[in-house]
């Protein structure tokens, strides 16, 4: 459902283009002419309201075009698709932009510096305090006029758009796209002010950026240093990328899943459905856990069919006095959310959410093919079916088929246990989230953990 979402966004973790190919202002007018002939009658995420917001946009940066860079025609572009606040919709600009040679994630307490290369090292787990005259919240909001999608996933990955040079001076953040002043808070309180310019060589990180809060794998070339470096035992959410790894606790009793995307391999797109199976039949029928944790937190999502069966199949195998916790939050995408549905839904009161927010509403539209401008070349991302993953979404032509047949009737996407991390968490390797789903599941008995 989701793979060429999340194609898109592995984009963010490539190398930057070495110069913006250059457009006239006919050549951006023509471009326009694309986006609305063609992308916003492809995509059907504009309800009326929206699409005469996306033509006035788009009617007002076509009166600008001759005073615009290439950069700035890309991010003008993105602001304009935005307005449809469809998270599946969204102008693939990010190798026209140049990024900061740090990186932010959001905790409950702020915006923090959580990677970074050797050069700045001393500058991981800081504060954000203020971009140039803004504020950290100001600079979010203006930022996450650039991003479509609900509010809690505009705001997780506003932490990427935000280290971008030519996005802080489209926001105003800075006098221009060759550097960018901040301020930065140290644990105990100090502020400075730091001016950086663009990265020497972008993070070489295997992971997409928006998955920061993960360490890059040690000997990684050119690996930047990361705030969890010092952490000797990391928490199973924030180590390698995968599709697919599991842990037994407390004497079997506890099993605990975790999935960053959810797809298979080149050569098979379906490998990650055979291994559930054998997840399935191999370990959760033969093992009986009491408790299952399926941590979906870090996951934008891939092809829901890998994980139908397994989502119908777990509630059933487990003991009648079992609970089944789905981990959820801002990047908790798409197919994800389909999993954790389908999940709850087969499950009944035996199953909670715990986390934030999910990084998208029940309802949403995706399937639709890539539409490409001519002259510019920025690649533009559609939905033309409909999913519901809160009530049915049978009875309308919109709908997916997938979604129609394995959607539930009626549940809740709302995290029944809500839960953020703060950075001081974080950084010393404490992963809260998990720690109230095993206290809900045992009685608060939850801290000590027995690994096989």
């Amino acid at each position: 459902m989701a793979l060429r979402q999340l194609t898109c966004i592995l984009l963010l973790s490539l190398p930057v283009l070495a110069g913006a190919q250059s457009m006239t202002a006919e050549e951006m007018r023509e471009d326009l002419t694309s986006l609305i002939d063609v992308w916003s009658h492809t995509d059907r995420s504009l309800t009326p309201e929206h699409r005469m917001s996306f033509e006035a946009a788009v009617a007002d940066i076509s009166r600008r075009a001759n005073g615009l860079s290439p950069s700035q025609f890309a991010l003008e572009v993105s602001r304009a698709v935005a307005i449809a606040r469809n998270g599946h919709s969204q102008a693939q600009i990010e190798r026209r932009l140049h990024f900061l040679p740090i990186g932010f994630a959001w905790f409950a307490d702020g915006l923090f510096v959580v990677r970074s290369d050797n050069a700045h090292a001393d500058l991981l787990g800081s504060k954000v305090s203020r971009f140039g005259a803004l504020s950290v919240e100001q600079a979010s909001s203006r930022a996450g006029r650039l991003i479509s999608g609900n509010d809690a996933w505009v705001r997780q990955q506003s932490a990427v758009w935000l280290t971008s040079l030519e996005v802080l001076a489209f926001i105003g953040a800075s006098k221009h796209a060759a550097s960018a002043s901040l301020t930065l808070e140290s644990a105990v309180g100090q502020r400075r002010r730091v001016s950086l310019e663009a990265a020497l060589a972008p993070d070489p990180s295997p992971a997409p950026a928006w998955m920061g809060v993960v360490p890059a794998p040690t000997g990684t070339p050119g690996r930047w240093s990361h705030v969890l470096d010092g952490v000797q035992d990391r928490p199973a959410v924030y180590r390698d990328v995968t599709n697919l790894a599991r842990e037994w606790w407390r004497n079997d009793q506890v099993f605990y899943l975790r999935s960053n995307y959810i797809y298979g391999n080149a050569t098979n797109r379906y490998e990650l459905f055979d291994k559930l199976i054998g997840v399935l039949q191999v370990e959760v029928a033969e093992r009986h856990p009491r408790i299952a944790i399926i941590d979906l937190r870090l996951n934008h999502g891939g092809d829901f069919f890998n994980t139908v069966s397994f989502a119908n199949a777990l509630p059933k195998l487990m003991p009648p006095d079992g609970r089944i916790f789905v981990l959820v939050g801002p990047d908790t995408f798409s197919a994800a959310i389909a999993t954790a549905a389908m999940i709850k839904s087969a499950g009944g009161n035996r199953v909670a959410f715990v986390g934030e927010t999910l990084g998208d509403d029940a309802e949403f539209w995706s399937e639709g093919p890539p539409v490409t401008l001519p002259h510019s070349g920025i690649v533009i991302t559609s939905g033309t079916r409909k999913h519901n993953w809160a009530s049915s979404c049978a009875g309308s032509a919109d709908c997916y088929w997938g979604n129609v047949a394995f959607g539930p009737e009626k549940i809740s996407l709302a995290p029944d246990i809500r839960i953020a991390v703060k950075f001081s968490e974080y950084a010393a390797g404490r992963d809260p989230v998990l720690q109230a789903a095993l206290d809900a599941g045992t009685g608060g008995s939850g801290g000590a953990r027995t690994h096989d």
